[in-house]
């Protein structure tokens, strides 16, 4: 079998593949509200909101709007639940809108079974992630796509808050996100890479920060034989896009220890009756994804390499 049959059945019909392309948008819909719920803002305006000192390594999930970072933050937190405590940092932030923003996120995070509605009032939180005996382990920030990289202003300065984070001497494991066909524009995709090749030669610092290279939303491609992604495959279609030939370069010269490449999937939102009413049902991923995630987080706060 040659590598273009590996990936592609020539045999598929017309029919299947408009339906493979309907099932798509459904998922990537669902991924748009889940992403609103949580990133809306209330009237105050971030760049007026003040924060405390964060003193736990932190890790920042770093991507533009829709591209499945609060989507995969719960899937994360669901798979690492089960050994440690996850919950939010009520002291991160001093405004007024703080604690209604605790409030729908802790409602999310509880019915993570449905999909949220494009409802919510999130601007940015931290999560504290602690292990079973009380100690702090690390914290993970989640914050809106356009605060990273917005689309409509790719030269927008990053928000105070933001700065004060990359600025700081905490520890920070920076996970860029990536799909295999994110934005319609070269331009964008370009500046998008271009703004984190700057923070990787202007911020990040390599005797202590971590960069992880995560490719979301692999299940919605190809690339997946017998229910595994094809790692060595996604990877180089992510590391030799001619857009990302100065992050990479920038990368390779930094001086970084390890830096890992993660395939990921969250799950699939599917229509279900529940009570007699039609909801999207959140199923979760193999937990394999989470796994790896987890696993190289773990190591870049911990060291080592696996």
């Amino acid at each position: 079998m040659n590598k273009e049959n590996e990936y592609f059945d020539k045999d598929e019909n017309k029919n299947e593949l408009e339906n493979d392309a309907k099932k798509r948008q459904d998922i990537e819909r669902s991924y748009v509200a889940a992403e609103q719920s949580v990133t809306e803002s209330y009237e105050i305006h971030p760049d007026v909101i003040e924060t405390n000192h964060i003193d736990s390594p932190l890790v920042i999930f770093y991507g533009p709007r829709e591209i499945g970072k609060t989507v995969a933050l719960l899937r994360l937190s669901k798979y690492i639940g089960r050994k440690y405590m996850v919950d939010l940092d009520e002291g991160y932030r001093n405004d007024m809108a703080y604690e209604k923003i605790v409030i729908q996120f802790k409602s999310i995070m509880n019915n993570f079974q449905f999909a949220p509605e494009a409802t919510g009032a999130i601007n940015f939180l931290v999560l504290n992630v602690v292990e079973k005996n009380g100690s702090p382990f690390c914290k993970i920030l989640e914050a809106p796509g356009e605060h990273y990289f917005d689309p409509l202003n790719p030269e927008k300065q990053y928000p105070p808050y933001l700065l004060r984070i990359f600025y700081s001497n905490v520890r920070k494991i920076f996970v860029f996100f990536f799909t295999i066909e994110m934005f319609n524009d070269d331009r964008l995709y370009s500046a998008y890479s271009k703004r984190i090749e700057d923070l990787v030669k202007k911020q990040i610092d390599p005797k202590k920060d971590r960069i992880i290279i995560l490719c979301n939303k692999v299940d919605m491609t190809q690339h997946i034989i017998n229910g595994r992604p094809k790692k060595y495959h996604l990877k180089n279609m992510i590391y030799h896009h001619p857009e990302n030939k100065g992050l990479i370069e920038a990368i390779k010269t930094s001086r970084q220890k390890s830096v890992y490449f993660i395939p990921f999937s969250s799950g699939v939102f599917v229509e279900a009756d529940v009570n007699g009413q039609q909801k999207k049902v959140f199923v979760h991923s193999n937990d394999r994804y989470p796994k790896k995630l987890w696993d190289a987080i773990f190591k870049c706060v911990r060291g080592g390499i696996f």
